[in-house]
């Protein structure tokens, strides 16, 4: 297993990367939108869990657009 393979960040980490506040973070933590775990009382969240995340929401907003563009073309 490479070292990179365990990048792990913070909740506050995670809310600087995708600029969104901690309440934020925590919700999605609780919701499973982003993997993380628990070391004691603090999360962790892995990097690919991030990228994951980013990917999935991106794919979700290509297809909604993609679905109006042609609700709008029937018209």
């Amino acid at each position: 297993m490479k070292s990179k393979d365990l990048d792990l960040m913070t909740v506050r980490e995670v809310c600087d990367r995708l600029q969104i506040s901690r309440n934020m973070a925590y919700s999605l933590l609780k919701k499973g939108d982003i993997e993380g775990v628990k070391v004691g009382r603090m999360w962790r969240i892995p990097d690919k869990s991030i990228l994951n995340y980013i990917m999935l929401n991106n794919k979700r907003k290509e297809c909604f657009y993609h679905g109006q563009e042609e609700v709008q073309e029937s018209k």
